[in-house]
Protein backbone atom coordinates (compact mmCIF):
# COMPACT_ATOMS: atom_id res chain seq x y z
CA UNK A 1 0.00 0.00 0.00
CA UNK A 2 1.31 3.42 -0.94
CA UNK A 3 1.03 5.38 2.31
CA UNK A 4 1.95 8.62 0.55
CA UNK A 5 -1.07 8.50 -1.71
CA UNK A 6 -3.11 11.64 -1.44
CA UNK A 7 -6.81 11.31 -0.71
CA UNK A 8 -9.26 12.70 -3.21
CA UNK A 9 -11.62 13.71 -0.39
CA UNK A 10 -10.05 14.84 2.87
CA UNK A 11 -11.47 13.54 6.17
CA UNK A 12 -13.28 15.66 8.76
CA UNK A 13 -10.03 15.84 10.77
CA UNK A 14 -8.16 17.31 7.82
CA UNK A 15 -6.16 14.14 6.87
CA UNK A 16 -5.09 14.24 3.22
CA UNK A 17 -2.60 11.29 3.03
CA UNK A 18 -3.73 7.66 2.93
CA UNK A 19 -1.07 6.51 5.43
CA UNK A 20 -2.43 8.84 8.10
CA UNK A 21 -5.98 7.60 7.59
CA UNK A 22 -5.35 4.02 8.79
CA UNK A 23 -8.07 2.69 11.15
CA UNK A 24 -10.43 5.40 9.95
CA UNK A 25 -13.16 5.72 7.33
CA UNK A 26 -12.33 7.59 4.13
CA UNK A 27 -14.46 8.56 1.16
CA UNK A 28 -13.66 7.45 -2.42
CA UNK A 29 -15.30 8.40 -5.63
CA UNK A 30 -15.17 4.77 -6.84
CA UNK A 31 -16.59 1.98 -4.73
CA UNK A 32 -14.90 -0.92 -6.50
CA UNK A 33 -11.31 0.03 -5.59
CA UNK A 34 -9.26 -2.81 -4.07
CA UNK A 35 -6.49 -1.89 -1.61
CA UNK A 36 -3.68 -4.47 -1.80
CA UNK A 37 -0.92 -5.09 0.74
CA UNK A 38 -3.03 -4.29 3.85
CA UNK A 39 -4.34 -6.99 6.22
CA UNK A 40 -7.98 -7.15 7.25
CA UNK A 41 -7.03 -6.49 10.92
CA UNK A 42 -5.59 -3.12 9.95
CA UNK A 43 -8.75 -2.20 8.11
CA UNK A 44 -10.97 -2.87 11.15
CA UNK A 45 -11.39 0.22 13.33
CA UNK A 46 -10.02 -0.26 16.84
CA UNK A 47 -11.81 0.72 20.05
CA UNK A 48 -9.47 3.68 20.43
CA UNK A 49 -10.63 5.25 17.20
CA UNK A 50 -12.92 8.20 17.83
CA UNK A 51 -15.48 7.44 15.12
CA UNK A 52 -19.14 6.66 14.86
CA UNK A 53 -20.07 3.08 14.09
CA UNK A 54 -22.05 2.80 10.88
CA UNK A 55 -23.72 -0.18 9.24
CA UNK A 56 -22.40 -1.40 5.89
CA UNK A 57 -25.00 -1.78 3.20
CA UNK A 58 -24.31 -4.10 0.20
CA UNK A 59 -24.58 -2.48 -3.20
CA UNK A 60 -25.33 -4.63 -6.30
CA UNK A 61 -22.65 -4.71 -8.92
CA UNK A 62 -24.89 -3.38 -11.67
CA UNK A 63 -25.47 -0.24 -9.63
CA UNK A 64 -21.70 0.45 -9.61
CA UNK A 65 -21.51 0.84 -13.36
CA UNK A 66 -21.94 4.41 -14.35
CA UNK A 67 -21.17 6.32 -17.50
CA UNK A 68 -17.49 7.12 -18.09
CA UNK A 69 -16.48 4.79 -15.23
CA UNK A 70 -14.24 1.70 -15.50
CA UNK A 71 -13.77 -1.25 -13.16
CA UNK A 72 -10.27 -2.15 -12.05
CA UNK A 73 -8.83 -5.28 -13.65
CA UNK A 74 -5.61 -7.07 -12.71
CA UNK A 75 -2.87 -4.85 -11.25
CA UNK A 76 -4.38 -1.52 -12.23
CA UNK A 77 -3.91 1.26 -9.67
CA UNK A 78 -5.89 4.27 -8.78
CA UNK A 79 -3.14 6.58 -10.05
CA UNK A 80 -3.50 5.17 -13.61
CA UNK A 81 -6.94 6.77 -13.99
CA UNK A 82 -7.43 10.44 -14.70
CA UNK A 83 -8.47 12.62 -11.81
CA UNK A 84 -12.24 12.96 -11.66
CA UNK A 85 -14.10 14.96 -9.00
CA UNK A 86 -17.42 13.41 -7.91
CA UNK A 87 -20.58 15.35 -8.33
CA UNK A 88 -22.46 16.54 -5.23
CA UNK A 89 -25.03 13.83 -5.79
CA UNK A 90 -22.37 11.10 -5.80
CA UNK A 91 -20.73 12.56 -2.73
CA UNK A 92 -23.99 12.48 -0.80
CA UNK A 93 -24.66 8.88 -1.81
CA UNK A 94 -21.20 7.76 -0.76
CA UNK A 95 -21.49 9.59 2.54
CA UNK A 96 -24.74 7.84 3.38
CA UNK A 97 -23.42 4.39 2.34
CA UNK A 98 -19.68 4.05 3.11
CA UNK A 99 -18.13 0.77 1.90
CA UNK A 100 -15.03 -0.84 3.30
CA UNK A 101 -13.39 -3.17 0.67
CA UNK A 102 -11.58 -6.39 1.58
CA UNK A 103 -8.25 -7.48 0.03
CA UNK A 104 -9.31 -11.12 -0.02
CA UNK A 105 -12.07 -10.50 -2.54
CA UNK A 106 -11.78 -11.52 -6.16
CA UNK A 107 -10.24 -9.36 -8.90
CA UNK A 108 -13.69 -8.31 -9.91
CA UNK A 109 -15.97 -7.44 -7.02
CA UNK A 110 -19.11 -9.53 -7.11
CA UNK A 111 -20.14 -9.66 -3.43
CA UNK A 112 -20.25 -7.03 -0.73
CA UNK A 113 -19.96 -7.51 3.04
CA UNK A 114 -23.12 -8.41 4.90
CA UNK A 115 -24.69 -5.70 7.05
CA UNK A 116 -23.53 -5.58 10.68
CA UNK A 117 -25.57 -4.25 13.61
CA UNK A 118 -23.92 -1.45 15.56
CA UNK A 119 -22.59 -2.51 18.98
CA UNK A 120 -24.62 -1.59 22.07
CA UNK A 121 -23.23 1.42 23.78
CA UNK A 122 -22.95 1.28 27.60
CA UNK A 123 -25.58 3.14 29.57
CA UNK A 124 -24.58 6.50 30.90
CA UNK A 125 -24.76 6.44 34.72
CA UNK A 126 -26.88 9.10 36.34
CA UNK A 127 -26.27 10.51 39.78
CA UNK A 128 -29.12 11.80 41.94
CA UNK A 129 -28.09 14.94 43.71
CA UNK A 130 -29.63 16.05 47.01
CA UNK A 131 -30.34 19.51 48.15
CA UNK A 132 -28.35 21.11 50.90
CA UNK A 133 -30.14 20.43 54.17
CA UNK A 134 -29.28 22.37 57.27
CA UNK A 135 -28.31 20.28 60.32
CA UNK A 136 -30.92 19.90 63.05
CA UNK A 137 -30.05 19.69 66.74
CA UNK A 138 -33.29 17.80 67.47
CA UNK A 139 -32.47 15.09 64.91
CA UNK A 140 -28.97 14.64 66.34
CA UNK A 141 -30.35 14.40 69.84
CA UNK A 142 -32.88 11.76 68.77
CA UNK A 143 -30.22 9.68 66.99
CA UNK A 144 -27.91 9.80 70.00
CA UNK A 145 -30.76 8.67 72.25
CA UNK A 146 -31.53 5.74 69.93
CA UNK A 147 -27.90 4.64 69.79
CA UNK A 148 -27.38 4.96 73.55
CA UNK A 149 -30.26 3.27 75.43
CA UNK A 150 -30.65 3.88 79.16
CA UNK A 151 -28.40 1.96 81.48
CA UNK A 152 -31.37 0.25 83.10
CA UNK A 153 -32.09 -1.55 79.81
CA UNK A 154 -28.57 -2.84 79.28
CA UNK A 155 -28.00 -6.55 79.85
CA UNK A 156 -31.65 -6.97 80.66
CA UNK A 157 -33.84 -9.48 78.86
CA UNK A 158 -37.51 -8.84 78.29
CA UNK A 159 -39.61 -11.09 80.50
CA UNK A 160 -42.27 -13.11 78.67
CA UNK A 161 -45.88 -12.12 79.23
CA UNK A 162 -47.01 -15.72 79.69
CA UNK A 163 -44.94 -18.36 81.39
CA UNK A 164 -44.80 -21.90 80.08
CA UNK A 165 -46.48 -24.53 82.19
CA UNK A 166 -46.47 -28.28 82.21
CA UNK A 167 -49.74 -30.07 81.59
CA UNK A 168 -48.68 -32.78 84.04
CA UNK A 169 -49.03 -30.22 86.83
CA UNK A 170 -52.80 -30.47 86.41
CA UNK A 171 -52.72 -33.98 87.83
CA UNK A 172 -50.44 -33.10 90.73
CA UNK A 173 -51.70 -32.94 94.33
CA UNK A 174 -49.99 -29.60 94.76
CA UNK A 175 -52.38 -27.85 92.38
CA UNK A 176 -54.48 -25.30 94.22
CA UNK A 177 -58.20 -26.02 94.19
CA UNK A 178 -60.00 -22.79 93.21
CA UNK A 179 -63.56 -22.48 94.58
CA UNK A 180 -66.39 -21.93 92.15
CA UNK A 181 -67.98 -19.22 94.30
CA UNK A 182 -66.25 -16.13 95.62
CA UNK A 183 -64.13 -16.52 98.75
CA UNK A 184 -62.07 -13.67 100.10
CA UNK A 185 -58.37 -14.35 99.71
CA UNK A 186 -58.83 -17.13 97.14
CA UNK A 187 -57.85 -16.96 93.48
CA UNK A 188 -60.59 -16.20 90.97
CA UNK A 189 -59.41 -18.75 88.37
CA UNK A 190 -57.19 -21.83 88.32
CA UNK A 191 -53.57 -21.14 87.52
CA UNK A 192 -53.74 -22.67 84.04
CA UNK A 193 -56.87 -20.75 83.02
CA UNK A 194 -55.35 -17.55 84.35
CA UNK A 195 -52.14 -18.00 82.34
CA UNK A 196 -54.19 -18.41 79.18
CA UNK A 197 -55.95 -15.08 79.79
CA UNK A 198 -54.77 -11.71 78.41
CA UNK A 199 -51.86 -10.14 80.24
CA UNK A 200 -54.05 -7.25 81.47
CA UNK A 201 -56.28 -9.68 83.40
CA UNK A 202 -53.22 -11.46 84.80
CA UNK A 203 -51.72 -8.20 86.06
CA UNK A 204 -55.02 -7.00 87.53
CA UNK A 205 -55.59 -10.34 89.26
CA UNK A 206 -52.16 -10.11 90.88
CA UNK A 207 -53.06 -6.67 92.25
CA UNK A 208 -56.38 -7.99 93.61
CA UNK A 209 -54.62 -10.81 95.47
CA UNK A 210 -52.25 -8.31 97.07
CA UNK A 211 -55.18 -6.06 98.01
CA UNK A 212 -56.99 -8.99 99.64
CA UNK A 213 -54.00 -9.60 101.89
CA UNK A 214 -54.37 -6.02 103.19
CA UNK A 215 -58.09 -6.52 103.92
CA UNK A 216 -59.41 -4.60 100.90
CA UNK A 217 -62.74 -5.94 99.62
CA UNK A 218 -63.94 -3.29 97.17
CA UNK A 219 -62.89 -0.47 94.86
CA UNK A 220 -64.49 2.96 94.78
CA UNK A 221 -64.52 5.46 91.91
CA UNK A 222 -65.79 9.04 91.68
CA UNK A 223 -67.88 9.92 88.61
CA UNK A 224 -67.86 13.63 87.65
CA UNK A 225 -71.21 15.13 86.63
CA UNK A 226 -69.86 16.25 83.24
CA UNK A 227 -69.50 12.71 81.93
CA UNK A 228 -73.11 11.51 82.01
CA UNK A 229 -74.79 14.90 82.49
CA UNK A 230 -75.76 14.08 86.07
CA UNK A 231 -76.78 16.86 88.48
CA UNK A 232 -74.15 16.05 91.10
CA UNK A 233 -71.02 13.87 91.24
CA UNK A 234 -71.60 10.41 92.63
CA UNK A 235 -69.50 7.50 93.78
CA UNK A 236 -69.67 3.92 92.53
CA UNK A 237 -68.48 0.82 94.38
CA UNK A 238 -67.01 -2.24 92.67
CA UNK A 239 -66.96 -5.27 94.94
CA UNK A 240 -64.43 -8.04 94.45
CA UNK A 241 -67.34 -10.45 94.18
CA UNK A 242 -68.45 -8.61 91.03
CA UNK A 243 -64.93 -8.99 89.65
CA UNK A 244 -65.03 -12.69 90.50
CA UNK A 245 -68.18 -13.11 88.39
CA UNK A 246 -66.50 -11.11 85.62
CA UNK A 247 -63.46 -13.41 85.57
CA UNK A 248 -65.77 -16.41 85.57
CA UNK A 249 -67.76 -14.81 82.69
CA UNK A 250 -71.03 -15.16 84.54
CA UNK A 251 -72.25 -11.60 84.96
CA UNK A 252 -71.13 -8.04 84.26
CA UNK A 253 -72.28 -5.54 86.84
CA UNK A 254 -73.54 -2.12 85.77
CA UNK A 255 -70.78 -0.40 87.74
CA UNK A 256 -68.15 -2.19 85.64
CA UNK A 257 -69.74 -0.78 82.48
CA UNK A 258 -69.75 2.64 84.11
CA UNK A 259 -66.02 2.38 84.78
CA UNK A 260 -65.45 1.39 81.17
CA UNK A 261 -67.29 4.51 79.98
CA UNK A 262 -65.27 6.58 82.44
CA UNK A 263 -62.01 5.23 81.00
CA UNK A 264 -63.13 5.92 77.44
CA UNK A 265 -64.15 9.45 78.38
CA UNK A 266 -60.73 10.17 79.88
CA UNK A 267 -59.02 8.89 76.73
CA UNK A 268 -61.26 11.11 74.61
CA UNK A 269 -60.33 14.14 76.70
CA UNK A 270 -56.62 13.45 76.25
CA UNK A 271 -56.55 12.54 72.56
CA UNK A 272 -59.55 14.49 71.16
CA UNK A 273 -59.66 11.82 68.45
CA UNK A 274 -63.37 10.96 68.50
CA UNK A 275 -66.22 13.25 69.42
CA UNK A 276 -68.21 10.82 71.56
CA UNK A 277 -70.58 11.42 74.49
CA UNK A 278 -71.84 8.71 76.85
CA UNK A 279 -75.15 7.90 78.48
CA UNK A 280 -75.16 6.68 82.07
CA UNK A 281 -75.71 2.90 81.89
CA UNK A 282 -77.34 2.96 85.33
CA UNK A 283 -79.97 5.52 84.24
CA UNK A 284 -80.99 3.80 80.99
CA UNK A 285 -80.95 0.20 82.26
CA UNK A 286 -84.00 -1.98 81.73
CA UNK A 287 -84.89 -1.72 85.40
CA UNK A 288 -85.14 2.08 85.11
CA UNK A 289 -87.99 2.17 82.58
CA UNK A 290 -89.88 -0.92 83.79
CA UNK A 291 -93.03 -0.68 85.80
CA UNK A 292 -92.40 -0.03 89.52
CA UNK A 293 -94.97 -0.89 92.14
CA UNK A 294 -94.27 1.85 94.67
CA UNK A 295 -96.47 2.99 97.58
CA UNK A 296 -98.31 5.61 95.54
CA UNK A 297 -99.28 3.09 92.87
CA UNK A 298 -100.38 0.59 95.52
CA UNK A 299 -102.73 3.14 97.05
CA UNK A 300 -104.21 3.90 93.64
CA UNK A 301 -104.76 0.22 92.95
CA UNK A 302 -106.54 -0.28 96.26
CA UNK A 303 -108.91 2.58 95.48
CA UNK A 304 -110.24 0.92 92.32
CA UNK A 305 -111.96 -2.44 91.91
CA UNK A 306 -112.21 -3.18 88.18
CA UNK A 307 -109.42 -4.83 86.24
CA UNK A 308 -109.54 -2.21 83.50
CA UNK A 309 -109.03 0.60 85.97
CA UNK A 310 -106.11 -1.21 87.58
CA UNK A 311 -104.60 -1.84 84.14
CA UNK A 312 -104.89 1.84 83.25
CA UNK A 313 -103.14 2.84 86.50
CA UNK A 314 -100.28 0.45 85.85
CA UNK A 315 -99.95 1.56 82.24
CA UNK A 316 -99.87 5.22 83.26
CA UNK A 317 -97.18 4.53 85.88
CA UNK A 318 -95.16 2.58 83.34
CA UNK A 319 -95.49 5.39 80.81
CA UNK A 320 -94.10 7.89 83.32
CA UNK A 321 -91.06 5.70 83.92
CA UNK A 322 -90.37 5.50 80.19
CA UNK A 323 -90.81 9.23 79.85
CA UNK A 324 -88.21 9.90 82.58
CA UNK A 325 -85.60 7.91 80.65
CA UNK A 326 -86.58 9.65 77.39
CA UNK A 327 -86.17 13.08 78.99
CA UNK A 328 -82.73 12.16 80.31
CA UNK A 329 -81.54 10.95 76.87
CA UNK A 330 -82.96 14.06 75.18
CA UNK A 331 -81.13 16.34 77.64
CA UNK A 332 -77.84 14.62 76.86
CA UNK A 333 -78.49 14.99 73.13
CA UNK A 334 -79.21 18.71 73.55
CA UNK A 335 -76.24 19.39 75.80
CA UNK A 336 -73.76 17.30 73.80
CA UNK A 337 -74.73 18.73 70.44
CA UNK A 338 -71.04 19.41 69.75
CA UNK A 339 -70.40 15.65 69.72
CA UNK A 340 -70.90 13.49 66.66
CA UNK A 341 -71.67 10.22 68.45
CA UNK A 342 -73.71 9.31 71.52
CA UNK A 343 -72.93 5.92 73.01
CA UNK A 344 -75.75 4.19 74.92
CA UNK A 345 -74.67 1.00 76.80
CA UNK A 346 -77.98 -0.74 77.46
CA UNK A 347 -78.37 -3.77 79.74
CA UNK A 348 -81.28 -6.22 79.79
CA UNK A 349 -81.69 -9.84 80.91
CA UNK A 350 -78.02 -10.10 82.07
CA UNK A 351 -76.85 -9.00 78.63
CA UNK A 352 -75.33 -5.76 77.34
CA UNK A 353 -75.56 -4.11 73.95
CA UNK A 354 -74.18 -0.81 72.68
CA UNK A 355 -76.27 1.59 70.61
CA UNK A 356 -74.34 4.26 68.71
CA UNK A 357 -76.66 7.24 68.19
CA UNK A 358 -76.00 9.95 65.59
CA UNK A 359 -78.70 12.60 66.18
CA UNK A 360 -77.39 15.01 63.53
CA UNK A 361 -78.21 12.58 60.73
CA UNK A 362 -81.08 10.79 62.50
CA UNK A 363 -79.53 7.33 62.63
CA UNK A 364 -78.49 4.70 65.18
CA UNK A 365 -76.62 1.40 65.04
CA UNK A 366 -77.25 -1.50 67.43
CA UNK A 367 -74.11 -3.48 68.31
CA UNK A 368 -75.04 -6.87 69.77
CA UNK A 369 -72.42 -9.59 70.14
CA UNK A 370 -75.06 -12.27 70.88
CA UNK A 371 -77.48 -11.12 68.14
CA UNK A 372 -80.55 -11.09 70.39
CA UNK A 373 -84.01 -10.72 68.90
CA UNK A 374 -84.90 -7.03 68.68
CA UNK A 375 -88.22 -7.72 70.40
CA UNK A 376 -86.38 -8.22 73.68
CA UNK A 377 -85.29 -4.55 73.77
CA UNK A 378 -88.12 -3.11 71.70
CA UNK A 379 -89.31 -1.04 74.65
CA UNK A 380 -86.02 0.81 74.93
CA UNK A 381 -86.06 1.54 71.18
CA UNK A 382 -89.42 3.28 71.74
CA UNK A 383 -87.86 5.28 74.59
CA UNK A 384 -85.02 6.26 72.28
CA UNK A 385 -87.42 7.37 69.54
CA UNK A 386 -89.33 9.58 72.01
CA UNK A 387 -86.04 11.19 73.07
CA UNK A 388 -85.23 11.93 69.43
CA UNK A 389 -88.62 13.63 68.96
CA UNK A 390 -87.88 15.89 71.92
CA UNK A 391 -84.48 16.63 70.40
CA UNK A 392 -86.06 17.63 67.06
CA UNK A 393 -88.71 19.77 68.80
CA UNK A 394 -85.94 21.92 70.28
CA UNK A 395 -84.69 22.75 66.80
CA UNK A 396 -81.36 20.96 66.99
CA UNK A 397 -79.51 19.78 63.82
CA UNK A 398 -81.33 16.90 62.11
CA UNK A 399 -82.06 15.76 58.55
CA UNK A 400 -85.31 17.04 57.04
CA UNK A 401 -86.44 13.53 56.08
CA UNK A 402 -86.18 12.10 59.61
CA UNK A 403 -88.21 14.37 61.88
CA UNK A 404 -90.32 11.78 63.71
CA UNK A 405 -88.20 8.67 64.10
CA UNK A 406 -84.58 7.66 63.68
CA UNK A 407 -83.35 5.14 61.16
CA UNK A 408 -82.02 2.29 63.30
CA UNK A 409 -79.83 -0.42 61.85
CA UNK A 410 -79.89 -3.92 63.38
CA UNK A 411 -77.94 -7.12 62.81
CA UNK A 412 -74.64 -5.28 62.74
CA UNK A 413 -71.88 -7.86 63.13
CA UNK A 414 -69.56 -7.37 66.09
CA UNK A 415 -66.25 -9.18 66.55
CA UNK A 416 -65.09 -9.78 70.12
Amino acid sequence: MDSTCELDIATDEGIEVLGDAINQYVQWHRRDIILQGCSSQELQPGPEANIEYAALFPVPEENNREQDQTTLVGNDRVDDFPHHDPTPVDANIETRHPVLPSPKSATKITEMPSPQAPPKMPKIPRMITTYGKAPSAYVDKFLRAMNNPPSSFKNKEKAPLQKDFDVRDLFSYEVEITPENYEHGKSFLPHVDLQLSPWELIKFHAWIMKAMKHGIKEITAMVPPSIFNNPVPHQIVIDFEDLHRLYRRRHMDVNLVTVFCLMQWQEEVKTQRHKVAYLDPARIHQTEHNFKLNEKVQEQLKAVKTKKAKYDIKEEAHKKERHKVSVYIAKVMLKRVDKDWLMAPYGFDNHWIAIMIIPKIGRAVVLDSADYDRKQYREFIGVLQNAYRLYVMKGRPHPPDWKEIMNIRYNFHVRI
